[in-house]
């Protein structure tokens, strides 16, 4: 046999499995950091040859990119820029402020207007604003007077353009745009090969792997004044997302009420119901983030209903009953999900 011929084979039966073994290896990856105003943690699995600089570079650089877009914080995002001109002209918009608007729109329908991205005014005088470090019940009068900055019909989506019709609303998608960013990081796993991750911004989760080894995710003991948080339990998820609205997580509390961040865009104040946290599984994490936000604003009974009419999505609601009782309601498809509780309520 010629030394050409030995080469060859050499290559076929050694090198050439080799190099298939070490590609289809994966290798574990780790991120942490902080971003719209919380922290992020990302787990993952990419081959061999995807550095973890090139995915914490990548990760940044959309975040960042999805701040320049949807912060309220920053005067110079494009939602700042909506939100500050008084124009009621088309305003053109970039793709993904326009998804969200259209995703709003479709959820302020199905819920009639419980679900209303434009109640920035609103929380802005509770003090659930960026702007302000105190919390404050505004007089009635101002309440009444900020409502008629409320409402997503007065904002007109055609095509790339945004138009107002009435010059003082203003946007905030806070209540979606953790999923929205969920998603996104999602994707971008995806391109450089993970077929094995888990997302999670401020509690919103999206997940990918198989079923031999699905992602345990916590669940929050919803709670007022325990910094820890304690875990209600932990269910299994193999694919899809999940995210948590609660009246524990961004509060104020005078004369023994609590006021929540979440705001009921009808009587113009936070939300009041026995109902404390709203757990989602959906397809996408922004699905999941403004069906949370969504059932907390409906109640009970119009929350489950508003579940039910969604495919392939579920929900756990917990009520707080007199005496802080805690009461586990679920969607009927919920008891397919491998679900543990840790702690009798």
């Amino acid at each position: 046999m010629s030394i050409k011929k030995r080469l060859l084979l050499f290559l076929v039966l050694v090198l050439l499995p080799l190099l298939s073994i070490w590609l289809l290896q994966q290798k574990y990856i780790v991120i942490n950091g902080e971003t719209m105003g919380t922290t992020y943690t990302i787990k993952c699995y990419t081959p061999k040859w995807v550095t973890k600089n090139k995915v914490i570079l990548d990760v940044e650089k959309e975040l960042a990119r999805i701040n320049m877009i949807f912060s309220t914080w920053d005067e110079t995002s494009e939602i700042s820029q909506f939100n500050m001109n008084t124009s009621t002209k088309n305003i053109a918009i970039s793709k993904d402020l326009k998804d969200l608007v259209k995703l709003s729109k479709d959820l302020y329908e199905n819920t009639t207007g419980y679900f209303d991205p434009t109640i920035k005014s609103l929380s802005d005088i509770w003090g659930f604003s960026s702007y302000k470090s105190y919390f404050s019940i505004p007089k009635k009068e101002k309440i009444k007077d900020i409502k008629k900055q409320v409402g997503l019909d007065n904002v007109i989506l055609t095509n790339n353009h945004l138009k107002k019709l009435n010059p003082t609303i203003k946007l905030d998608f806070s209540a979606i745009v953790k999923g929205f960013a969920v998603d996104q990081i999602a994707l971008l796993l995806e391109s450089v090969g993970s077929k094995k991750y888990m997302v999670e911004i401020g509690g919103e989760v999206r997940v990918l792997t198989t079923s031999k080894s699905p992602w345990t995710i916590g669940l929050n003991k919803p709670e007022y004044h325990n910094i820890e948080q304690d875990l209600l339990g932990s269910l299994e998820l193999v694919s899809g997302a999940l995210a948590t609205s609660g009246d524990y997580q961004n509060f104020f509390e005078k004369d023994g009420v609590i006021y929540s961040h979440i705001m009921d865009a009808k009587k113009g104040s936070p939300v009041q119901s026995n109902i404390t946290s709203v757990s989602i599984i959906a397809p996408d994490c922004v699905l999941a983030d403004g069906l949370a936000t969504s059932v907390m604003a409906l109640g009970l009974n119009r929350g489950l209903s508003l579940i039910e009419s969604y495919p392939n999505v579920e929900c756990l609601i917990v009520a707080r009953n007199d005496g802080d009782s805690l009461e586990i309601y679920q969607s009927s498809g919920f008891k397919k999900i491998n679900y543990r509780p840790f702690k009798s309520l």
